[in-house]
């Protein structure tokens, strides 16, 4: 019996998911994967492939970069067939235009990767009431005591707590984020697991400025449709990131592993 490569807790194999890339095994909380997902990579003749956390940074490089080698030799490809060929003169004038740049998409979407790589061990706190302390020492010490009073040592250990600031400006009109920063991937799934909105006190992963917009994009598409009258629909979170999901569809996936009477 080994240890979650996430949580470290003592796994079975029943209860886990292979990585593709480490072979080590993670639970499928942990996983965050659907039960739809669990079973096509539980079955014997899967196609579907998974990548822990840690070796998924390292696997979307690679395709990025497998990808951008492949369209590299389409394009020359194009070129030697047909200097006149009509697809590559309007891909040629699209990168000419600027409407397409295979340098910068790249440098962009390692820029990406890197950038929420940075944020992995990362959580931040809204509405934690400030400290009215008068040191930065004691302002720190009343964080560090909130935030375990918040969380539960029997989640997380003040060890692993490796830094807390609060965000912005001090301004009294508000209670300024604290930035939360932990010893591991591992510690921020714990919390996010066990941790509960109490007082309207809320915690989130710290994510990038395109993972901020997407989420306000999705959250007014949201709004949108239901506002127009759609109500089989309803938010759901992964990693931080809404997703609008059908409520009959995920209703179904629940029941699917359900015995019959």
């Amino acid at each position: 019996m080994s240890g979650c490569n996430l949580c470290n807790k003592k796994t079975r194999a029943t209860e886990c998911v292979t990585c593709d890339i480490c072979r080590k095994l993670v639970h499928t909380e942990c996983a965050r994967l659907s039960d739809i997902e669990i079973e096509c990579l539980k079955s014997k003749s899967r196609v579907m492939h998974y990548y822990c956390d840690k070796c998924d940074i390292i696997s979307t490089i690679n395709c990025l970069k497998e990808e951008i080698r492949n369209l590299k030799l389409e394009v020359s490809e194009l070129k030697n067939k047909n200097d006149d060929n009509e697809l590559f003169k309007k891909s040629t004038d699209k990168i000419a235009s600027g409407d397409i740049d295979v340098h910068v998409v790249e440098d962009e979407l390692i820029t990406e990767i890197m950038d929420r790589q940075s944020r992995a061990n990362n959580l931040i706190i809204y509405n934690l009431p400030e400290s009215t302390s008068s040191t930065d020492g004691e302002r720190k010490h009343d964080d560090t005591t909130s935030v375990m009073n918040l969380i539960g040592e029997q989640v997380i250990s003040e060890e692993s707590l490796r830094k807390l600031r609060r965000i912005g400006s001090k301004n009294t009109r508000r209670i300024r984020p604290l930035l939360m920063t932990v010893s591991s991937s591992a510690d921020v799934i714990n919390i996010l697991r066990n941790y509960r909105t109490k007082n309207n006190v809320y915690i989130n992963r710290d994510l990038t400025v395109k993972q901020r917009n997407l989420s306000f994009a999705v959250r007014k598409d949201f709004k949108q449709r239901c506002d127009n009258g759609e109500k089989d629909i309803k938010l759901k979170y992964f990693n931080g990131i809404p997703k609008i999901v059908s409520v009959t569809q995920e209703n179904n996936r629940k029941n699917i592993n359900v015995p019959s009477e």
